[in-house]
């Protein structure tokens, strides 16, 4: 599934903490969808203002769950991939 060193890295994050394949699809598949979102900028180049304006594309326009929205924000493989913390903003 993982095409680009990005989503291998993220891969191999989910598989060194021994995620299901389905969480780990999920996860890439949360990544791709949130690269898109930004024009395929890399997620190193963005921060949280990017990361709301995603969060808030997915309660307004795609419908997403509150709890799917939170795992998007605060799931470590995502902040290991951005090299932010949660507290961190901006590049």
């Amino acid at each position: 599934m993982a095409k680009s060193a990005l989503l291998e890295h993220a891969r191999q994050i989910c598989r060194l903490k021994h995620f299901s394949l389905k969480t780990e699809k999920a996860y890439l598949t949360w990544i791709r969808r949130f690269i898109l979102f930004n024009k395929k900028r890399h997620p190193k180049e963005m921060g949280e203002e990017e990361i709301s304006k995603y969060l808030t594309f997915l309660a307004d326009k795609a419908n997403v769950s509150d709890s799917t929205q939170n795992q998007f924000r605060y799931h470590p493989a995502k902040r290991q991939i951005t090299g932010r913390s949660r507290q961190s903003a901006g590049p």
